[in-house]
């Protein structure tokens, strides 16, 4: 009887670990189509923004004559300044998926120790339970297992999100790297486009009153 309540024990704890790793398995297949249709969805605003910026810097900073009037002068501005804003929110968006990520890190590091000492409590468990032969292991060890479980998928998840901030990163660097264009105005290309001498006295004029309402 013995035997037999061995196996059977046994038997169960097989099954149950095979149950736990086919919904551990599942749930980091469902983590990976999440991530996926979130890069995708984020690649395709991406490629937009980058269009439409692409767009409208192109049409006010091809050309390079001498704007005379206030109306070119200001529609120049405006494109510099859009220029500028978009290189601002586009920095402070990276800085806060930096900031997520490491927040992300911070927590699966915290999971990590967290299901360490759960193993270290399991293997005493076990030891203890077989010292005590009065105290069945599995009904002991079986809280600590689940335990293990729920930080595996924990930490999983955290992987997942983790690698999805990594690879929108990377895709903005990508982003950065195929087009000037798109990081804001270079300095040296403005004044290079400023012929007149009463245009450069506009754009430094607007500048200096954008920096003081700011």
């Amino acid at each position: 009887l013995r035997q037999e309540f061995i196996r059977h024990r046994a038997a169960e704890q097989a099954k149950a670990r095979e149950i736990a790793t086919l919904k551990r398995t599942q749930m980091q297949k469902d983590n990976v189509i999440r991530t996926l249709r979130a890069q995708h969805k984020q690649k395709e605003m991406i490629l937009k923004r980058k269009q439409e910026e692409v767009h409208l810097l192109r049409r006010q900073m091809r050309s390079a004559r001498m704007r005379k009037t206030t109306k070119e002068m200001t529609e120049h501005f405006a494109a510099i300044q859009q220029g500028i804003t978009n290189a601002i929110r586009r920095r402070k968006l990276i800085a806060g998926i930096n900031r997520d990520m490491n927040t992300l890190i911070e927590n699966r590091e915290r999971a990590s120790r967290k299901r360490e000492r759960f193993c270290k409590r399991l293997n005493k468990t076990i030891v203890l339970s077989k010292i005590d032969q009065e105290k069945p292991e599995e009904a002991v060890s079986t809280p600590v297992r689940d335990s293990i479980t729920k930080l595996d998928s924990t930490i999983a998840y955290l992987n997942s999100e983790i690698a999805s901030c990594q690879q929108v990163l990377m895709a903005y660097d990508d982003e950065q790297q195929s087009s000037e264009l798109i990081q804001g105005p270079d300095p040296q290309f403005i004044v290079d486009c400023v012929n007149d001498i009463d245009e450069l006295r506009y754009l430094l004029t607007k500048l200096i009153e954008q920096t003081i309402e700011k």
